[in-house]
């Protein structure tokens, strides 16, 4: 689907969709089509990618970063050097991205109250949630379900086809 969209619409179109169904990014149609269960070896650092799939698996309920660090194998410290090296933030930041990537999927895709999302997502306190949530993405929520979210500016392509279609429908 995502290859579609950057075939008929736009490639910058079809990576932010891509992004906003966290997909981490569309691959070219053209090259191999990526296995799920396979483990990203980019950094070949299995124990990074165990301590994210630990973050996903508990976003309802975080776990501790020492406790994450502990059923890794690693110390603490050497979770974070490693974390920092592939991620370029700290375990605890990298951990509330997770958070709140999945917090702005809920928002975006459900009719679920901030309160609920806040509490699905691992935030006790709503207000915090609300904060953090301006301070991540820039806005509110009431912005956000009314536009395109990681849309800056539409492609002028798109753009005129979508006024081209207002017209006719005026007419």
């Amino acid at each position: 689907m995502i290859a579609w969209i950057g075939w008929h619409a736009d490639s910058d179109l079809a990576g932010e969709v891509a992004e906003h169904l966290l997909l981490g990014g569309h691959r070219p149609a053209r090259t191999e089509q990526r296995v799920a269960a396979r483990v990203e070896s980019s950094n070949s650092d299995g124990t990074v990618a165990r301590a994210q799939a630990l973050m996903l698996a508990h976003i309802e309920q975080p776990l501790p970063c020492r406790d994450i660090a502990r059923r890794v194998g690693l110390s603490l410290r050497q979770l974070e050097r490693r974390v920092k090296v592939k991620f370029r933030c700290s375990l605890l930041q990298h951990y509330r991205q997770i958070r709140m990537a999945k917090a702005h999927q809920l928002l975006q895709q459900t009719e679920l109250s901030v309160t609920d999302v806040a509490l699905s997502c691992g935030f006790s306190s709503p207000e915090y949630f609300c904060r953090l949530y301006r301070a991540f993405f820039s806005h509110d929520r009431r912005q956000s379900t009314s536009a395109p979210v990681l849309r800056l500016q539409m492609p002028q392509r798109i753009a005129k086809r979508r006024s081209a279609s207002d017209d006719r429908n005026d007419s």
